[in-house]
């Protein structure tokens, strides 16, 4: 993974790569929640799983650079929305595991994870209700009422 977000930060990739880079993405993602599966609720964890997110949020957003628009030009757009579907897929089901190797007594948490220009993620555990506000700690006045029926359940039910 290392090799891959060094090599996206600093050399133009091309249509083949970006391919070859999200189906290795999905394979580290599919790879790593089964590890944390196994693994007790810890601090130490916790801070792995939150150090995994960023590392992977970092990549995508050199994925989506400016440096690498040749790259996407490169494939044709059925494949660019198969290589960005995985790439989505895969943060999607890491980020959902930040707070399943958390041991906590809080009811809600979240975590922010920022690559800017292109990437903001917001992490959170809430409340079920009817509605769920998103975000759930807002950055400005921009909150929505999401119906619960909307959302796919994360981690583990009590």
């Amino acid at each position: 993974m290392k090799d891959l977000f060094t090599h996206s930060r600093r050399h133009k990739l091309v249509g083949g790569e970006l391919i070859k880079v999200s189906s290795i993405l999905e394979k580290v993602v599919y790879n790593y929640i089964n590890i944390m599966k196994s693994s007790t609720k810890s601090k130490e964890n916790h801070h792995q799983s939150r150090e995994m997110n960023k590392f992977l949020v970092d990549l995508i957003n050199n994925l989506l650079s400016p440096l690498q628009e040749p790259a996407w030009k490169d494939i044709n757009s059925i494949k660019q929305r198969n290589v960005a579907s995985k790439i989505l897929d895969s943060s999607e089901k890491l980020l959902a595991t930040i707070f399943s190797v958390t041991p906590t007594s809080e009811s809600s948490m979240t975590e922010h994870f920022d690559a800017l220009p292109n990437i903001r993620a917001i992490v959170s555990t809430v409340s079920l209700s009817n509605y769920v506000s998103f975000p759930y700690t807002p950055l400005k006045s921009d909150i929505i009422n999401i119906p619960k029926e909307a959302l796919e359940v994360s981690g583990e039910r009590k």
